[in-house]
């Protein structure tokens, strides 16, 4: 059967299996549901937050070896004068 007929494979699972969703965990009749963010509400909520925030995400020193190593394998080796030279 082509999953033309009924749109797409999805629906397909729907008609064969009769089931919405994965099987397994089954709800007790009355038990709520445990409330989910729609996807990508918590990656904006997180965007703001560091974007608010003045905090340095990575350490000074590793970020500062991290650059300096990929300066100097892009450049020839120039002396630096001091570690804000970076």
């Amino acid at each position: 059967m082509s999953c033309l007929l009924f749109g797409s494979c999805h629906s397909l699972y729907h008609v064969f299996l009769g089931g919405a969703g994965t099987p397994g965990k089954q709800q007790a009749p009355g038990q709520k549901k445990p409330h989910r963010f729609r996807p990508g509400t918590v990656a904006l909520r997180e965007i703001r937050k560091y974007q608010k925030s003045t905090e340095l995400l990575l350490p000074f020193a590793p970020f500062a070896r991290l650059v300096s190593s990929a300066c100097f394998d892009l450049s020839p080796p120039l002396k630096m004068f001091g570690m804000w030279s970076v």
